[in-house]
């Protein structure tokens, strides 16, 4: 086919004045004012947005892009919904498919990492005044073009990509071809209908979580949690070796306990060994669309996990622990939890006490398959959003062998990357002896022994054995070096051994 020449780059437009509303908006779900309400903390931010990004070997239409998203968010009721915040309350509507446009826009690259250009066009805030809640931006790049899209998760999930992908692309071969479009690719969508509370499901629910208290899912490592927070996250990955891969598997037969609960019971263990529980509630995604897979929008529950780790006992128990609680949410997961949060005594009501501050995401295996745009090879390029809504994310899949642990401002990508390792070690360790004392275990790396071991070694070399004694030979033959660090400030090994001093004399 003949390519038609990409316009020059432009600012994007203004944006279009929001439709009327509707003189009868419609009620919002809880989880959906749950999502409001947290961006209330970090205003101007992109915390609730998702993205997706297609490298293309080739170039796209804008005039055929633009007519593909046309017919696809003509088609989901889903994508034309908006939301309008209006004081204390959140409204939605949905706009006729001849009054909605998906905005379309050059995509600025810096010149820098393509990843950083994808993430800052995602984390663009989308106002709650009735705009849509869908952008998509191009450019051309030395391979290809790129097409990235940002969507609120008030309309969308990461189950919703493939969805909107498998609409998207075969109208944009038809348009671009000159072809009649499938009969498939025009039948309405309409919006997916969240279930009822259900009282079996709320029973479960004050059931499960009767006398959780919040308080005790701070760790030990990282800095302490602010009182006002940043949301600020990062991500750290680590391919598991073979024998943490062939440990999963062999714990899966000892336990007698599938990988998720193999895995959830291993990431409660390393939390309690970092300081969080007993007493654990960690989160869990679960998509409730039920035989609607090929719905689009925010059809993901997190249901709260309940787990009591104790140390002492052995990683078999755990599990089978992790493995019915896991089961047990899963057949109430079509209820939401965030209908009851409030009314749990000393849940919900702050940032501070939250319900979980720890999530479990354990992905199902979706291939995507060879990407074709057009007769072009396109792949899908991972957008990070640049927030966390959690002290620690996991991330995993039954059949891959890359973790990923998102954490907040709370942690370093040094200490995120301890974690792994320790979470990988434990794995091993667990399936040499699933009864050991997880307290022997958990909280353990190669690398954390091998520090011991070293130390050891030099006490026993000459150097000196106590810590306070260490100390102080420091202090004298460095005096200036940083020994203690505070944010910006801090304090060499002379200030504080002359504060010691200064607390020893007044004894």
């Amino acid at each position: 086919m003949d390519f038609q020449p990409d316009p020059p780059a432009r600012a994007p437009e203004p944006a279009a004045a929001p439709p009327a509303a509707d003189p009868r908006p419609a009620a919002t779900t809880a989880k959906e004012k749950a999502l409001w309400l947290l961006e209330q903390l970090v205003p101007g931010t992109g915390v609730n947005n998702l993205g997706l990004a297609l490298q293309v070997s080739g170039r796209l239409r804008p005039d055929v892009l633009g007519a593909a998203l046309a017919v696809v968010a003509g088609r989901y009721e889903v994508l034309r919904t908006v939301f309008r915040a209006r004081g204390a309350e959140l409204h939605k509507d949905v706009v006729p498919a001849g009054e909605f446009a998906v905005p379309v826009e050059p995509l600025e690259l810096s010149g820098g990492p393509v990843a950083d250009d994808l993430t800052a066009f995602v984390d663009r805030p989308f106002p709650l005044d009735g705009r849509p809640l869908i952008r998509v931006g191009t450019a051309a790049t030395a391979d290809g073009d790129l097409l990235c899209v940002a969507v609120h998760h008030l309309v969308f999930d990461m189950v919703s990509v493939g969805v909107l992908l498998q609409a998207l692309i075969p109208v944009y071969d038809a348009v671009a071809a000159g072809r009649p479009l499938p009969a498939e690719a025009t039948a309405p969508v309409p919006a997916l209908a969240e279930p009822e509370p259900r009282p079996a499901d709320l029973d479960h629910w004050r059931q499960a979580l009767d006398g959780f208290d919040p308080t005790g899912l701070d760790l030990w490592c990282g800095t302490p949690r602010g009182r006002q927070p940043m949301l600020a996250g990062a991500s750290t990955t680590r391919t598991l070796g073979p024998a943490a891969q062939q440990a999963a598997v062999a714990l899966q037969r000892a336990v007698r306990a599938p990988t998720g609960a193999v895995m959830l019971a291993a990431y409660a263990a390393l939390l309690a060994a970092h300081g969080a529980g007993p007493d654990l509630v960690i989160g869990s995604p679960v998509d409730v669309r039920g035989g609607q897979s090929g719905a689009i929008g925010y059809h993901v529950n997190v249901v709260p996990i309940r787990i009591r780790v104790d140390l002492a006992g052995g990683f078999r128990d755990l599990a089978r622990q992790a493995r019915d609680a896991f089961l047990g949410a899963m057949a109430h997961a079509r209820t939401p939890v965030d209908e009851i949060t409030a009314g749990l005594p000393g849940i919900g009501t702050s940032w501070q006490t939250q319900l979980f501050r720890h999530l479990f995401n354990f992905l199902p295996d979706r291939p995507v398959g060879e990407l074709r745009v057009d007769g072009m090879p396109a792949r899908l390029l991972a957008v990070q959003n640049p927030h966390s809504k959690f002290d620690l994310e996991l991330v995993g899949s039954p059949a891959g062998a890359e973790l990923m642990l998102r954490h907040s401002e709370t942690l370093t990508r040094d200490g995120a990357d301890a974690l792994l390792a320790r979470f990988e070690d434990l794995l091993v360790a667990a399936a040499q002896d699933p009864d050991r004392p997880l307290a022997v275990t958990a909280g353990w790396s190669a690398a954390d022994r091998a520090t011991v071991e070293r130390a050891h070694t030099a006490a026993a070399s000459g150097q000196p054995a106590a810590v306070d004694a260490a100390f102080r030979a420091r202090a004298h033959s460095a005096p200036a070096d940083p020994a203690v660090l505070d944010g910006v400030q801090a304090l060499d090994y002379g200030q504080v051994d002359a504060s010691a001093d200064a607390v020893r004399d007044l004894l």
